[in-house]
């Protein structure tokens, strides 16, 4: 690997190397896209991967006859917020090599959509159906033989998925995850639905916890495809509602922590306070759901009188939450419970691709906020308001300790941006573009740093004129980077009863997987 290459000096090797193969580079804003020969993907994995890079994604679009896959590679070491992209297109019947041996955290991204798209990936060895077809014959004789079905069965989640972990004397040596029992077609569903109003209620239930910042990625594409332009008080807002739903999910995970810890008064008296929260939404924000105050172009403003009241409530209420879970989570009793277990080294976290608060606690500073800025998260008011949290340790207890810091950093943003807003005047317009003709075959491409972790949205425009609807979409969720550590890394050489709490550590949720 380059010691400290430029991502310019990659691009124009690339270029080199592959010069008589790229049909077609196109300059976007968030990196360069090159058009390839299918047959030439896993040559290009491998060239990219000795660069430095990593493979985040593999996006698809159906072009009717075939379909176009675009695979984003990102390059962390470079300190740079662009990406290379490569795009193939690929018959429906015809065959696209694998690069699973490149980047092993493919193979999850591939097999779904073979299941999803009947897009037939080949690899050089044939896959293994079944994990345990004769468990016995793997096992010493005398030793402790025990296959079990985990799921995610207790009130921390309300969507369900399962496992099935092989143990010996007590340690999970080998998992088989089971996911599909969640698809609800979403993607499919938003290429034909209306992309102004039913795509705006479809994008809010994808996944509760974080629904705001679904709706706002969805919000912030279709305004890229009518080149909208948003004031600084629409930005402000929208990155304090970002922030309120970063302290909300982060204290809901901390409530579930305690419940599974065993602490089931401290987990009632969390509760108890996220609804104190949910309250302050009704009276001074007017609404139960944050992404009910987005709209495309514009959202719903809060008046200078609530604003004024907003900031003294938050200022009494969000510092006894945190400087509570502060004292909890430093003491003795839970540190040996959290500690030393579902450890990601620094380069496996790498490795496996995953996002947010689990990247950030194996020590690799990465936080789109920062590395890919949006909304007000860079203004000079804010940027001095906040930090990008890291810790070293990789366990259960240091992604722990990194989503209360994240806690006490989005209390500060909030009380600074609502201390902007006070003292700004600007009046906020509602804005209507249901009538509006949308650019034909335009590709945008939003990432977010969702409270668990980065949120992707990569929609490609219909070119059906009068028709509002889009051509494709496809989602990348944080879950659905985080799972994928799960069997590779976290679980294995772990004990069985510490199952649980170390997937809960990564803050899934199983609906995000099945999309």
């Amino acid at each position: 690997m380059l010691a400290n290459p430029s991502l310019t000096k990659i691009t124009e090797e690339f270029k080199e190397k592959f010069k008589k193969e790229i049909k077609k580079t196109d300059k976007k804003v968030f990196g360069t896209l090159f058009h390839v020969n299918r047959s030439l993907i896993r040559d290009i994995a491998i060239f990219l991967h000795d660069k430095g890079g990593n493979l985040t994604n593999i996006l698809i679009s159906d072009l009717g006859e075939k379909f176009e896959l675009i695979y984003s590679y990102f390059f962390k070491l470079l300190k740079t917020n662009k990406y290379i992209f490569i795009s193939t297109e690929v018959h429906k019947k015809a065959q696209i090599d694998s690069i699973e041996l490149v980047f092993p955290q493919s193979k999850f991204v591939e097999d779904e959509l073979s299941k999803r798209y009947g897009i037939n990936f080949s690899r050089f060895t044939e896959e293994v159906e079944e994990l345990f077809v004769a468990p016995k014959t793997l096992i010493p004789d005398g030793s402790e033989l025990n296959i079990t079905p985990l799921g995610i069965y207790n009130k921390i989640h309300l969507d369900n998925d399962y496992f099935y972990i092989q143990v010996e004397n007590g340690k999970i040596i080998a998992i088989s995850e089971k996911t599909g029992w969640l698809y609800r077609g979403i993607t499919p569903l938003l290429t034909h639905k209306n992309l102004f109003e039913e795509n705006l209620r479809i994008t809010k239930k994808i996944n509760y916890p974080i629904s705001y910042h679904h709706n706002l990625a969805y919000i912030m594409a279709i305004e890229q495809l009518l080149k909208v332009n948003i004031n600084d008080r629409v930005k402000y807002l929208r990155t304090l509602l970002c922030e309120f739903e970063r302290f909300e999910n982060h204290l809901l995970w901390f409530a579930n922590l305690l419940f599974l810890l065993g602490y089931k008064r401290r987990y009632f008296s969390l509760l108890k306070r996220r609804e104190e929260i949910k309250n302050v939404y009704r009276k001074y924000l007017n609404c139960t759901h944050l992404d009910e105050l987005n709209s495309i172009g514009s959202i719903r403003d809060i008046s200078q009188e609530n604003l004024r009241t907003l900031k003294a409530i938050i200022e009494n209420i969000f510092p006894l939450i945190y400087d509570g879970l502060y004292k909890i989570i430093n003491k003795k009793y839970i540190r040996d419970q959290c500690q030393g277990i579902g450890i990601l080294e620094k380069k496996e976290a790498w490795d496996a691709g995953v996002t947010g608060p689990c990247l950030r606690s194996s020590g690799i500073n990465y936080d789109i906020r920062s590395d890919n800025p949006y909304l007000s998260y860079l203004k000079r008011d804010i940027l001095k308001t906040w930090n990008v949290v890291t810790s070293n340790e990789g366990d259960v207890y240091g992604r722990t300790n990194t989503r209360l810091w994240e806690m006490k950093d989005s209390y500060n943003i909030i009380y600074k941006i609502i201390t902007v807003l006070i003292e700004d005047n600007t009046k906020i317009k509602a804005r209507d573009f249901s009538k509006t003709q949308i650019a034909a075959n335009e590709n945008v491409l939003i990432q977010l740093e969702s409270p668990q972790g980065e949120l992707l949205y990569y929609i490609n425009s219909a070119d059906r004129p009068g028709k509002k609807v889009l051509g494709s979409v496809y989602i990348a969720t944080p879950s659905l980077k985080n799972y994928l550590a799960l069997n590779n890394y976290l679980l294995k050489n772990n004990k069985e009863s510490d199952f649980a709490l170390i997937v809960h550590s990564m803050d899934l949720n199983f609906n995000d997987i099945d999309l």
